[in-house]
Parts: C-alpha cells; sequence; structure tokens
C-alpha cells in the first residue's frame, strides 16, 4: 500500500533546472571558454552540481575557481527561485494525493535556506509533512543517505513510498535506498533514459495517482 510520496524539489516542483542551466552555461563560458551542454549539465542534476565540478576540475584542473562557482550557484538558486511557480500537475497531485489519504516529503539536495521561503511563495507547505535537505545529511544525492533519513522520518518500509525524481543523481539515490522512482524528466534531463526507474511520464498531468498507487500496491505485495 502506497503510503508516502517523497517528492524532489528543484525539476519537479518547480523548474529551476532549465534556467539553472542556461545561466551557468553563461558563468562557466565567462570565467572558462568552455560551452556547457545540457548533457553535462545533467550529469550534476539533482547533485547540487558537484559532479559538475568534478568534470570542470577534469577539464580545467586548479584553473577551475571552484569556491567561485559554489558561490554563484548559491547567489543563483536563490534569485532563480524566487520568480518560479509550480509545475504543471503538481496542485492536482497534492490534492489528489490529500484526498487518497497519502503523505508527501520534500527530499533535496539543495540547501533549506533556498527551499524554505518557497514553500510559503507556492502556498505549499502545509502539503508536506516533512522536509530535508542537504543540511541534513552527510552525502548527497547519487548516495541514498537522504532517501533512507526519508524511511526513518516517516516510519515507512520501502514498500510503502514512491519517489519522485527528475534526475539521473535522484533516481539512482533512491533504488540505492531500495525505493520505486517515478521519473519525471525535466527540459535539461528529457535525454536521459531513466531504466532504473519503476515508472516514467513526461508530465505529472500524465498521470492519475489513484491509478499509480493501484498499480505500485500490487507490484509492492
Amino acid at each position: 500500500m502506497l503510503k508516502y510520496l517523497f517528492v524532489d524539489f528543484d525539476g519537479i516542483l518547480t523548474d529551476t533546472e532549465t534556467e539553472v542551466f542556461h545561466r551557468m552555461r553563461s558563468w562557466i563560458a565567462q570565467h572558462t571558454g568552455h560551452s556547457l551542454t545540457l548533457e553535462e549539465y545533467a550529469l550534476a542534476a539533482g547533485s547540487w552540481h558537484a559532479h559538475l565540478v568534478d568534470y570542470m576540475k577534469n577539464l580545467y584542473g586548479d584553473h577551475f575557481d571552484s569556491d567561485a562557482f559554489y558561490r554563484f550557484g548559491r547567489t543563483l538558486e536563490g534569485e532563480v527561485l524566487g520568480a518560479l511557480p509550480l509545475m504543471p500537475g503538481v496542485r492536482r497531485l497534492l490534492d489528489d494525493a490529500k484526498n487518497l489519504g497519502i503523505c508527501c516529503g520534500i527530499v533535496s539536495s539543495n540547501l533549506a535556506r533556498t527551499i524554505q521561503p518557497r514553500l510559503d511563495f507556492l502556498h505549499i507547505r502545509s502539503d508536506f509533512s516533512f522536509v530535508l535537505t542537504a543540511e541534513d545529511v552527510e552525502t548527497l544525492k547519487p548516495a541514498p543517505d537522504l532517501y533512507l533519513k526519508a524511511l526513518d522520518v516517516s516510519q515507512v518500509s520501502p514498500k510503502e513510498a514512491l519517489v519522485i525524481e527528475d534526475s539521473k543523481n535522484g533516481i539512482i539515490a533512491a533504488t540505492a535506498a531500495g525505493l520505486k522512482t517515478l521519473a519525471v524528466p525535466c527540459t535539461v534531463t528529457r535525454s536521459y533514459p531513466f531504466t532504473q526507474a519503476w515508472l516514467k511520464v513526461d508530465s505529472l498531468e500524465a498521470i492519475s495517482l489513484a491509478e499509480v498507487a493501484e498499480r505500485f500496491a500490487k507490484e509492492s505485495a
């Protein structure tokens, strides 16, 4: 029986990934001359850009200022998140979850100071039982720590929770924690095959949570 949805924030609740990609591409081009591709950025999506930093260090070594990049990233995400609405289908998903008696929690590699103000701006704070962010674990996605923490906080088993993610790193993290995943690719992750996902849809608008919950219950029995 499906009791909990563990929901990623960036790319699922709001389309931050697309805007962040374009601004990061400009910053990286300005500071290194490298033209960041969608495929390269997709490697970092869902992991607070740690993988992107590693990639750029491999290309440019000590010439890449990772501290400056992190400072830029933190400033950027605060600016971007302040202007973006809910993704299509999110409001209906949250309402359907409430009507079906399914709880929801946010599980994100982003920072609490970035996400918390957005919950009030988007009027969704009351829809979530808990919010887990980068500060809550030592190792971020694709490590399973955040999802293991979510299981502990929610007091449910992996057979009672479904993860909604838009990134490769998020899917890997959830799978490593023993959880089924619903992949909903955003613009920058759309080319990734998501072969590890239990289910993949193009948009949250394309799903019926009641049907997903019924299928989940049958396959988790």
